[in-house]
């Protein structure tokens, strides 16, 4: 029960305002000072007039004993009755009575009998009762031998009056000292409850409009001072977070709106997995092509058969710890087989577990062309197995009858003899010619075959050594047309000696064949660059025209008759397949009359 009570006028205080609270404890700390106050200057008061009648009337006990001891020495009763009788102007003296040294009544004030039959004082004493106050001291001679005893009855009614009265005036002001102590309370109670109650409805507003920009004006520099400037800091506090936590939502919805657009014109296939392989996400190419929105929560493994998939689920434990690859295959919306090459890798996250991400891209198209592009490379290995036995029949059978000709040209001119007339010889000598030309045309054309076919060491060669070389082959033309050939300080590249060394020996050929009317003159330079070397081969002959420059690096183009100059017009078609086969480039520069500079660009090592 009185937990209880205690409980309601707990829930009661608490829901008072703080205006109420405040003037509550004001009042109630005021009120308890001042009754407690007022109480205790009431019982010091009271205390006080208690013992100034005590010791006035003691006394009046002894003065009275004193006067009285001569009677009591002399037995003189009518002496006491007559010093007991002068007690009459003390109007508060209700009785007294004189004992003897032995405690017998002596005599008594206006001879009223006595209230007890013996007594005997040897020290001052009094008592207290309901509305008497009893005197109790001891009648002494000069020196001090004691005599006998006096009692006093003294009446209370006048100190109860007095004291009935001071309460009733102290009542009085305390309620006068309570009103106003009210009155204040109620007024300083504002100096506290005005800025809580301000602060309240600051908040109140703030929480309504969620308007964070309010701020409370300081007036004092007291707590309520700090707690305003704590107030308002945390409003600050509040608008640097929100204005921080709006940047950061407005950056997770770009990313979110970004990372929906992506996965959404995203044209390869994303998906996100649960460890147990069971599907979270799925991108828009998924669900447009396979359905894929049904998967969701789903192991596709279980829902699909074997003839309609090719993947396992044995790579995405380990892609829970690294990236992995695997190519796959499966039957879309369509039922038409798709190919996919992909990658799956953890997405890891704190304190949760990890995921499994993964991109596919559709290799469907390029695996088709990889089924051309080794259709066509059996095609091109049955075609080069055909063109080495055209090399064959070319090199042999159909050279054979070209040295049968040519033996009985030769057999018939030494059968005829000098019988045979000029235009039989003519007409001989045109059989043997073209039988000669048939015969280099067809070792051009295995030249050039060869040129793109034939394997090739790769090591470093020296140019330098290897011009050297061409040179030593070619003394003999050279010193025969007085040619001059400069060349020094050339790099060392990668690539196949004999082949490099034909095309260097077919560029100088070339500068000598095609010579002008002064004498011969080539420069063999090399640049370096930045991750290549470009050598050229510049001589001073006769040139070419800018319209021929493609023309030249094709087989069997020539700018001449065989009448001017001499060959087939395969020599720079030879050069420029083996100088892409070293993964480089040539191309010519020339003016008419003024030379020509062949640039060959080859790699560094």
């Amino acid at each position: 029960m009185i937990s209880n009570y205690k409980s309601k006028f707990k829930s009661f205080i608490i829901s008072l305002s703080i205006r109420t609270k405040i003037t509550f404890i004001i009042i109630g700390v005021s009120l308890l000072a001042i009754v407690v106050g007022f109480f205790v200057v009431t019982l010091i008061n009271i205390s006080n007039l208690k013992r100034d009648l005590v010791i006035q009337s003691s006394l009046i006990a002894k003065l009275t004993g004193e006067y009285s001891g001569y009677g009591l020495a002399f037995e003189d009763t009518r002496n006491a009755v007559e010093n007991l009788q002068h007690l009459e102007s003390v109007g508060y003296i209700l009785s007294a009575e004189i004992f003897d040294q032995k405690g017998e009544f002596f005599a008594s004030y206006h001879n009223m009998p006595t209230s007890r039959k013996t007594l005997i004082v040897n020290n001052s004493y009094h008592e207290f009762h309901p509305d008497e106050l009893y005197i109790f001291e001891p009648i002494q001679s000069t020196d001090g031998e004691r005599l006998g005893s006096i009692f006093l009855r003294v009446s209370l009614v006048t100190l109860n009056k007095n004291v009935d009265n001071y309460i009733f005036w102290m009542i009085v002001i305390i309620l006068i000292v309570s009103t106003i102590t009210i009155l204040l309370a109620n007024s300083l109670q504002k100096l506290i409850s005005r800025p809580i109650l301000k602060l309240a409805e600051i908040t109140t507003k703030i929480s309504s409009t969620n308007d964070y920009s309010i701020r409370i004006n300081k007036n004092s520099n007291d707590e309520i001072g700090v707690l305003y400037d704590g107030f308002n800091n945390m409003l600050e506090e509040i608008v640097r977070n929100q204005r921080e936590m709006l940047k950061v939502q407005n950056e997770l919805k770009d990313s979110e709106e970004q990372f929906s657009t992506f996965m959404k014109m995203l044209p390869a296939a994303a998906f996100i997995k649960d460890k147990d392989s069971g599907f979270r996400y799925v991108n828009k190419f998924l669900n447009d092509n396979f359905s894929a929105e049904n998967w969701i929560g789903k192991i596709v493994l279980n829902e699909l058969p074997s003839q309609k998939r090719h993947f396992t689920s044995e790579l995405d434990t380990q892609a829970l710890i690294d990236i992995q690859h695997q190519e796959e295959f499966l039957y879309d919306n369509k039922n038409e087989l798709r190919y996919f090459e992909t990658w799956k890798f953890p997405i890891q996250r704190n304190e949760k577990e990890t995921l499994i991400g993964g991109i596919s891209f559709d290799t469907t198209k390029r695996k088709l062309i990889e089924n051309q592009v080794n259709y066509y490379i059996k095609e091109l290995e049955r075609n080069n197995q055909e063109l080495e036995e055209f090399n064959y029949v070319a090199s042999h059978d159909l050279r054979e009858p070209l040295r049968t000709i040519t033996s009985y040209c030769d057999l018939l001119i030494e059968d005829i003899g000098e019988s045979a007339n000029s235009m039989v010889r003519e007409d001989i000598r045109f059989i043997t010619d073209a039988t000669t030309r048939m015969n280099v045309l067809i070792l051009d054309l295995l030249q050039l075959s060869r040129a793109g076919r034939i394997e090739f060491e790769q090591k470093i060669v020296d140019l330098n050594e290897l011009i050297a070389i061409v040179l030593k082959d070619l003394e003999l033309k050279i010193k025969e047309t007085k040619t001059t050939i400069l060349f020094e300080n050339l790099p060392s590249v990668k690539g196949d000696a004999t082949q490099l060394s034909r095309v260097f020996q077919n560029l100088i050929t070339n500068a000598i064949k095609f010579k002008s009317a002064n004498e011969p003159v080539i420069f063999i330079r090399s640049e370096e660059k930045n991750n290549h070397y470009e050598i050229s081969v510049e001589d001073n002959g006769i040139g070419i025209e800018k319209q021929y420059f493609q023309q030249i690096f094709s087989a069997f183009k020539r700018l001449h008759s065989r009448m001017e100059y001499d060959g087939t017009g395969i020599g720079l078609a030879i050069c420029k397949k083996i100088i892409e086969r070293h993964n480089g480039n040539i191309r010519i520069e020339s003016e008419i009359g003024k030379g020509s500079k062949f640039i060959i660009r080859l790699k560094k090592e």
